[in-house]
């Protein structure tokens, strides 16, 4: 039985100071995967998509609005 590959998610990015860094990991028409690195205090605008959304921390703390409901 084949394995699947393991990845270090963190090793995919460099975190910026001041910034929100991304990087598409993969596209398809029913949505795309994208990793993120915020620096401390940054985000992302408020907005809507067609699509599921799933986030998962890789590390730090975060505070994620869905439907105007804070979720830490």
């Amino acid at each position: 039985m084949n394995q699947p590959e393991v990845r270090n998610l963190k090793a995919l990015l460099n975190y910026q100071e001041g910034s929100v860094v991304s990087r598409v990991l993969a596209k398809s028409g029913g949505g795309n995967v994208t990793l993120f690195a915020f620096d401390n205090g940054e985000g992302l605008s408020e907005h809507t998509t067609p699509h599921d959304a799933l986030v998962i921390a890789v590390e730090g703390d975060a505070t994620i609005k869905i439907d105007g409901n804070p979720h830490e």
